[in-house]
Parts: C-alpha cells; sequence; structure tokens
C-alpha cells in the first residue's frame, strides 16, 4: 500500500469504479490490465475480489449497513463521505478513510483537519494546486495519506507528478471501458516515454576550472552500453557510459561507476539519471 506523499516522483493511480453498475466485472478487469495502484469499489462489489499485491483495495461506505457487508478479515482502506462514521471503521485490518470537497477555505482547513484520520480523498473546486500543496504539508506532519480525486485521464497523468511532494495517490472515475481505456493508454504512454539520442564529436576540450564534483556509483547494475544522461533538461545532456570497458592499465573495477561532472552551484541541485528504475543517489567523488 502507498504510505504517504511521494517525493520527486509519480504518485500511483487509483480507479474509482464506483459508478460502473453492471459493467463492473468488465471494467474491473480492464482497469487491472492498466498499471494503476488501486480500486475504489462500493460493499456489494468488494466480497471475494482477488487482486493483486500492487493493486489497494479501497471501499466506499455511506451508512452503518454498508460497514456491516464488509469482511473484517480482508485488508481495505475502507473511505467515507460521513465523518460520523469513521469511529465504527473498526476492524484492525482496515485503514479508515475520508471524503471531502474543497471549494474554499473553510473547507480546505476541514480537509486539514481530516488527516488526522489517515487518508483524505480531496476533490476541489478550482484547478489551482495551492490548496492541495497545504493539505499535503500538514498529512506529512501526521504521517497520513492525501488522494486528490480528478475527473479525467489527463487530469490523473498531470496531478500525478505536478508537484515534487505531490498526492499518495490520484483516484479518477472510470464508469466505463472507455474511461478505462483512455487512462490505460495515457499511463502505458507515460511510462514508455524515451528520449530521443543523437551522435555527436567532440572537437575541443578546455579546462574551465575546479569545482564541486560528482560521481554515480551503480554497484554492478550497468552492462557495456548502458550509461547516464549528464546535463540539465534546458540545455540538453550527453550519454556517458560507466566504467566498464576494458583498459590496459587496469582491471575492470567491482564497481560501476559514472564520472557525472560538476554539480551546478547557482542556486539549484542537480543530479544525474539513469533511464532505469534503479537510479543511484549522486556521491561526492575523491579530489
Amino acid at each position: 500500500m502507498p504510505s504517504g506523499p511521494i517525493a520527486n516522483g509519480t504518485a500511483p493511480v487509483w480507479c474509482d469504479l464506483t459508478a460502473a453498475g453492471d459493467s463492473f466485472p468488465e471494467v474491473l478487469t480492464a482497469a487491472l490490465q492498466s498499471p494503476i495502484g488501486g480500486v475504489l469499489v462500493l460493499p456489494g462489489q468488494a466480497g471475494g475480489l482477488s487482486l493483486p499485491p500492487r493493486v489497494e483495495l479501497c471501499v466506499l461506505v455511506r451508512t452503518l449497513s454498508d460497514i456491516g457487508e464488509l469482511d473484517p478479515d480482508t485488508p481495505a482502506t475502507v473511505i467515507t463521505p460521513d465523518v460520523s462514521l469513521v469511529e465504527s471503521i473498526a476492524s484492525p485490518r482496515w485503514r479508515r478513510g475520508v471524503m471531502v470537497e474543497v471549494t474554499d477555505e473553510q473547507t480546505m482547513n476541514r480537509a486539514v483537519d481530516l488527516t488526522a484520520v489517515g487518508t483524505v480523498v480531496v476533490s476541489f473546486k478550482d484547478s489551482t494546486n495551492i490548496p492541495l500543496e497545504l493539505i499535503i504539508a500538514e498529512a506529512q506532519q501526521r504521517e497520513a495519506r492525501v488522494v486528490k480525486a480528478v475527473t479525467s485521464a489527463e487530469d490523473a497523468i498531470v496531478a500525478s507528478g505536478v508537484l515534487e511532494h505531490g498526492p499518495a495517490a490520484v483516484m479518477v472515475a472510470t464508469a466505463d471501458l472507455a474511461h478505462v481505456s483512455a487512462l490505460s493508454a495515457a499511463l502505458l504512454a507515460k511510462d514508455a516515454a524515451q528520449l530521443e539520442l543523437h551522435e555527436a564529436e567532440v572537437v575541443r576540450s578546455e579546462s574551465v576550472g575546479m569545482g564541486v564534483r560528482a560521481c554515480v556509483d551503480s554497484v554492478s547494475i550497468f552492462e557495456s552500453d548502458e550509461g547516464i544522461l549528464v546535463g540539465s533538461t534546458s540545455g540538453g545532456g550527453v550519454l556517458v557510459c560507466a566504467e566498464v570497458h576494458y583498459l590496459p592499465y587496469m582491471k575492470l573495477r567491482p564497481f560501476r561507476s559514472t564520472r557525472a561532472g560538476s554539480t551546478c552551484t547557482r542556486g539549484r541541485r542537480t543530479a544525474a539519471r539513469r533511464t532505469s528504475a534503479n537510479s543511484a543517489p549522486v556521491k561526492p567523488s575523491s579530489p
């Protein structure tokens, strides 16, 4: 299960399937074939569900009888729009959650207070992310989760990665197969994004003075055709190979480091990244 706001990354996307109606089985199957992180269902839909470990089960309850329909031994995040029901979500295998709509400062402050519940699903009247950032800041102090509710696949992709410290998840309503197909296509396109590389010739090198240098120790995860793009998002970068190629002067090293050049000192921090999910932190190199 996601444990808190995502820093410098992409938040999981949850599918709200509560409006799927009779097409729920087909919509659920299609949703599970997408790279989603959770589903929100009704109590009558939750019984006997078999979900892959990567998908969190969330159940929407509106009454005490809804809570009574749930299996207390099934792990789930039980979410309600009625704050008075929170104390009745009592199974030790359940996480508690509430829904709230933010339309002004008063409702934003209410959402902040509700982070004490544990999980808060928030929808917003306005498109600005300022109230979301304020709610997330409070949630981080309480180790709570903020889930942003959106209405389209496009909004889900944008909301999942727009903030440095973003929501723990983004929930999008997917009532039919068309919605699921649009969401799946958007998620797969995002995950499959690639950079186009061009060959270049080094015609001159010159010293620009000493700086704070950095290298990336990638242990043994690099092969001979892998490396790290070093540069900036505004000016471009150079694909630098790791120290995996034979030299006549020494044996290949047991670790695979990449000399990442100097770090930027103009008021912001830069980091070298490789295209794999196993990115190593940037570490200072020896002088």
